[in-house]
């Protein structure tokens, strides 16, 4: 993993290696000291999870700053951005794209098309240099079960191209898709999702940035924000 230098973002990491990046740590509520979790960029990750604009905005300034850095050094300046979907099918009548709103719902609940929307945020950001697009390229057929940890096989099953974005893809030159997802825990819904691409555009070249990834609490690093 090599280091990147993004402001207020000292643990942001890139592998040229395995294509894969994050910009912080994240850590499960209450399993360390309150005041110690609310030091790290948990809370605000929590906050993109529940889904508010403000939130889904928090994280977009320095987060188009790791693509910037991670095309930089594959060497290429133009992508598309491919939302990793969440883990409630769209057809699901669990499926949300509101914002947690604490004081009508009983418990919490994350926002499922706040990826989409995050990429969305981002493009924008690229917008005068027109060299970063996206693509809801790929989509949950079903829900998945609830366990932690899934085989690519498990995700693949709930997974599926959607074949009109397909066809929007110009294979005629060099494609870089990069998945974007919140947090990475297992890795296995990244893998999924990098498999079916790989089928489809076998000559792609593919990346997979987090906002974060999830440590254990033994991993924890006071961070020293610039």
């Amino acid at each position: 993993m090599k280091k990147l230098h993004i402001e207020d973002f000292p643990e942001a990491v890139f592998d040229p290696q395995t294509m894969t990046g994050y910009l912080c740590s994240y850590y499960l509520h209450k399993t360390m000291e309150d005041d110690q979790w609310r030091s790290t960029y948990s809370p605000q990750i929590l906050d993109f999870k529940e889904g508010s604009d403000s939130a889904i905005g928090y994280f977009v300034k320095p987060f188009v700053e790791l693509i910037k850095q991670a095309l930089l050094m594959i060497g290429h300046t133009r992508a598309v951005l491919i939302p990793v979907p969440s883990s409630i099918a769209k057809s699901d009548p669990n499926f949300s794209s509101v914002p947690y709103n604490k004081a009508k719902m009983p418990k919490r609940k994350n926002r499922d098309n706040r990826c989409q929307l995050f990429v969305e945020k981002i493009v924008l950001s690229f917008a005068a240099a027109n060299s970063i697009t996206s693509s809801e390229l790929v989509v949950r057929t079903k829900t998945k079960a609830e366990k932690r940890n899934r085989s690519v096989k498990e995700q693949l099953d709930t997974l599926a191209l959607v074949l009109d974005e397909v066809a929007k893809i110009d294979t005629q030159n060099d494609i870089v898709f990069i998945l974007i997802d919140d947090v990475q825990t297992s890795g296995g819904t990244l893998k999924a999702v990098e498999e079916l691409l790989r089928k489809e555009f076998s000559n792609s070249t593919l990346l997979s940035l987090s906002i974060a990834k999830s440590m254990e609490v033994s991993q924890y690093k006071p961070l020293c924000r610039g």
